[in-house]
């Protein structure tokens, strides 16, 4: 139950004596607004913090486990990070274009340097933990030589060969948090390789997000959380879900793609859907209205002390309810 709220620095939680399945063990939770991540890790090293889940810098897990008794946890997870594109853009929303975006970048380099590996390369917005999950769909390795060759076919030559002038520009935009801002500089990097000149502009959450949803980009980073229920792309990529009325916010229009999730919504029946969202998948991982990038791992870091805690691949804290201090 809600105890109080101090704003900008906690949330404090009362257990519910009430509560349908008892009371749980824990007589409250603290929430506590630390938004810079070296001063988390370090209240956490002084013992003012008991729980920490995915708000850890991947460079500071290391720290932590030399430096601190911390009980770490890395699990499967099913937050997706893409890339979102402007599909009215007069080049992105030529298809092979975007394929050769998804081609150039090289996923499990930057998985491997700045994620610590607590991510797994993705092929689309469901992870393997979801029923409806298509292992067969297709994916997009690192090739930039197919890349440039795909930039070729779609009319964009590179002007000068190996030379320094870009076959065109975009823009990035992203958010000014350290990690979002290292992730842009690679993505760059990458794409520079094959002829494609990127500007980043990072901005402060409300501002970034705002942009995302009046559809003021060429290209942007973000993340899905909470996945469950593959009807969450009818909200994502049917064309009557451009904003205000969804989350459609690259304006992608597929004629087949409408047809079949609005068929994936009309039964309860998984093995009547799971067919349909294949279909869907196998679409989607052609078409790119999305960059798939990766499915972030659950990381969890707690003191010994924090009993019977059980990640869940969403990343839901419900298990808190059954939570002990020792």
């Amino acid at each position: 139950m809600l105890e109080t709220i101090d704003a900008g620095e906690k949330v404090t939680l009362k257990a519910n004596s009430n509560y349908f399945d008892g009371k749980p063990p824990l007589a409250g939770v603290v929430f506590k607004n630390v938004p810079d991540a070296m001063v988390r890790v370090l209240e956490f090293k002084k013992g003012t913090i008991d729980f920490m889940q995915n708000d850890i810098e991947p460079d500071m897990l290391p720290w932590l486990k030399n430096n601190t008794h911390a009980d770490i946890g890395v699990h499967q997870g099913t937050t997706f990070q893409y890339i979102g594109i402007n599909l009215t853009h007069p080049i992105l929303k030529q298809r092979k274009v975007r394929q050769a975006i998804a081609f150039a970048i090289d996923r499990d380099a930057i998985i491997r340097h700045l994620l610590k590996g607590t991510s797994d390369t993705a092929n689309g917005i469901l992870a393997p933990a979801n029923w409806a999950f298509d292992d067969t769909v297709r994916r997009w390795p690192h090739d930039p030589e197919k890349a440039k060759r795909l930039l070729d076919e779609a009319g964009y030559s590179d002007p000068d060969g190996n030379g320094p002038r870009p076959r065109f520009r975009l823009s990035f935009k992203t958010t000014n948090i350290d990690l979002r801002r290292r992730i842009a500089e690679a993505l760059k990097e990458q794409l520079q390789r094959v002829g494609i000149e990127l500007e980043i502009r990072s901005y402060e959450w409300g501002t970034f997000f705002s942009d995302i949803k009046q559809g003021n980009f060429h290209l942007y980073s973000l993340a899905w959380v909470g996945i469950l229920d593959p009807d969450i792309q009818y909200q994502i990529f049917h064309s009557a879900s451009v904003p205000p009325n969804g989350d459609n916010r690259g304006r992608y229009s597929n004629a087949d793609i409408d047809r079949l999730l609005e068929r994936g919504r009309l039964t309860f029946d998984e093995t009547e859907r799971k067919p349909i969202y294949s279909q869907i998948q196998k679409q989607l991982a052609e078409d790119l209205p999305y960059v798939p990038l990766w499915w972030w791992r659950n990381v969890v870091v707690k003191q010994p002390s924090v009993k019977d805690f059980v990640p869940y691949p969403d990343g839901d804290l419900i298990s808190f309810k059954q939570v002990t201090l020792q």
